[in-house]
């Protein structure tokens, strides 16, 4: 076998670079690390006149991550009116931004240099005006990525969040339910610990509505009650597909 001798100075420029890229590797690793910052999100819109809606999109940001947009995306269509790939800009909404952190006596959270997991909430809104009537308006947001705590999802932080919301107004208009709680829960050991998402049904129609998970596998959905006809109706709507109670 005939071997190949390298002149030391190509030898050296080698491992030069080889340790290069290693120290690249370790700085933008730990970067990387942090990146994400999403801990979940809502998405809700309110009608005002004329088929006028204004929508709500809140972010739950995870204080150990980037921080947020000054901006984000709604989309929004109808595969019966075929209507497609429209977009509003939704600005931040002043004054948002503040912890909702609840955790246990003396503990600091890490949107104030604590170890603890603390999170802020960030509000976007925009007002827009549907085209048409139509039966199946789907709205969308979709923005990267979950944080890091997430624990029931692989690789987890580099996936992105999406939320949507559905409305009908082919014949009347609507709203969406709200929450009056925020969807973050934390527990201290030792306590009673009760959980209420605190949905309200801004049109006081009196339908009740009936929002489940999974279980053990993913999914949380939201059973919406329609007008009855000849006998009682619910539709399934998604609510978050990557959302596991395990």
């Amino acid at each position: 076998m005939k071997k190949t001798i390298y002149p030391k100075t190509i030898t050296q420029n080698v491992w030069k670079n080889l340790s290069i890229l290693f120290i690249f590797f370790c700085l933008f690793g730990v970067n990387t690390s942090k990146a994400s910052h999403m801990a979940g999100a809502d998405l809700t819109y309110q009608y005002l006149d004329s088929n006028r809606y204004v929508f709500t999109y809140t972010l739950y940001r995870d204080c150990s991550g980037i921080s947020v947009n000054t901006t984000e995306t709604l989309n929004y269509g109808s595969a019966s009116c075929g209507i497609t790939g429209l977009t509003s800009t939704m600005t931040q909404i002043p004054g948002t931004g503040n912890e909702i952190s609840l955790n246990c006596p003396g503990v600091s959270t890490t949107c104030n240099g604590g170890t603890a997991p603390g999170i802020q909430a960030w509000s976007y809104t925009d007002t827009i005006t549907l085209p048409s009537g139509c039966t199946d308006w789907n709205f969308n947001v979709t923005n990267c990525c979950r944080n890091n705590a997430i624990t029931t999802l692989d690789a987890g932080s580099s996936a992105n969040q999406y939320i949507e919301a559905y409305l009908n107004n082919s014949t009347v208009n609507n709203n969406s339910p709200t929450f009056s709680n925020y969807p973050i829960a934390f527990e201290c050991i030792g306590q009673n610990n009760f959980y209420n998402h605190g949905v309200i049904d801004v049109d006081g129609d009196g339908k009740n509505d009936i929002i489940f998970g999974s279980g053990h596998h993913y999914g949380l959905y939201w059973l919406q009650q329609m007008p009855p006809n000849k006998s009682q109706k619910w539709v399934q709507r998604p609510i978050d597909n990557t959302w596991s109670q395990a």
